[in-house]
């Protein structure tokens, strides 16, 4: 019961404080879209042979419960029917990819993780694989 008043009041107070309403200039109201995000090289080099590190195998395993669940968040907004809304759900999707794969140790973001992807499975990995005790496999 504590918890419904607190929340009435906590409401009731927002309701009070937005009650008046200025005239926002156009020339500073935001913008209806988000800026287009800065194009940043990626520091990721893959090597040629395919051979996946331990660190990476085992970043990659913490990205992937991440990355399935903003997956799951953005479907529908990427989906939307209105153009704008749609492409603004594209770029926070890809800027929170990014940003999951950078917190779970892969530096060089989502690039990194889909070469991972690609070559985990290579037999030239299967040492790294078997000592990483991964879930996500």
């Amino acid at each position: 019961m504590n918890r419904i008043s607190l929340f009435s009041t906590v409401a009731l107070l927002a309701l009070v404080g937005c009650g008046a309403k200025k005239e926002v200039p156009a020339e500073t109201a935001a913008p209806t879209t988000p800026p287009a995000p800065t194009a940043t090289a990626s520091p990721f080099k893959p090597n040629e042979n395919g051979q996946v590190t331990y660190l990476q195998a085992k970043f990659w395993d913490a990205a992937n419960p991440q990355l399935d669940s903003i997956a799951a968040i953005y479907a529908d907004s990427i989906n939307n029917k209105d153009k704008a809304l749609s492409d603004a759900a594209q770029v926070n999707y890809t800027s929170a990819r990014e940003s999951a794969c950078k917190t779970s140790g892969i530096s060089g973001g989502y690039e990194e993780y889909q070469w991972i992807a690609k070559n985990i499975s290579n037999p030239i990995n299967k040492p790294q694989l078997d000592s990483a005790n991964l879930t996500s496999l």
